[in-house]
């Protein structure tokens, strides 16, 4: 017959020791969150008829300068990521989606070469430079995605334009993203921005 030993119970004072330090912790993690990188902001959003199809064009700007060099000097690879929708905006049914685009883009550093390095879609030749903030200016100060035909939009009504835009670390495997699903990979906080038009 088995025996049945009591555990003994932890001192008061390990116990103590331990619930400060976990407040201390969450303390910190709350504290410092709001603390983080100002973001990507967007300037001059705009939607145009170019050639019979719709264009949007836009600039990002990196406010968390630091913080991207940081990651890339660590060796990570970076990713912006823009996602454009427009939808038709409908009083008694959900919003009609209407066009719908991704933008990718890397953001690299060599370290042989002492440059940093962003691709663009398209698979063209890399910028390259040594000034993070000028090569980023460069590549993402003016981007303009065709949407789609001009024609797909009906005259008279309401749309609503969308953009999401993240930069995160594109170099962590799939099955780490969701093993550890409850990490943020994001280098700067993901940003949202929506515009409403009529047509």
């Amino acid at each position: 017959m088995a025996q049945h030993r009591d555990i003994p119970a932890w001192p008061a004072a390990v116990r103590t020791m331990a619930l400060a330090a976990l407040a201390a912790w969450a303390a910190l993690v709350l504290l410092a969150a709001p603390a983080r990188a100002q973001g990507l902001e967007l300037a001059n959003l705009t939607l145009d008829n170019h050639g019979g199809n719709l264009s949007v064009h836009f600039g990002l700007r990196v406010e968390g300068l630091d913080e991207v060099k940081a990651a890339l000097d660590a060796g990570s690879e970076l990713g912006l990521r823009c996602r454009v929708d427009i939808h038709r905006v409908r009083t008694l049914f959900f919003d009609n989606r209407v066009f719908g685009l991704d933008f990718e883009s890397r953001l690299g550093f060599d370290r042989l070469a002492q440059e940093y390095s962003v691709e663009l879609p398209g698979g063209g030749k890399p910028l390259r430079g040594k000034d993070l903030g000028a090569l980023l200016a460069k590549a993402w100060g003016a981007v303009t995605l065709d949407l789609g035909p001009w024609k797909v939009l009906a005259p008279g009504h309401e749309y609503l334009l969308s953009l999401d835009v993240s930069l995160k670390r594109a170099d962590v495997p799939a099955f780490v993203r969701v093993a550890a699903f409850f990490l943020s990979w994001d280098v700067l906080p993901a940003t949202h921005y929506e515009q409403s038009f009529r047509y």
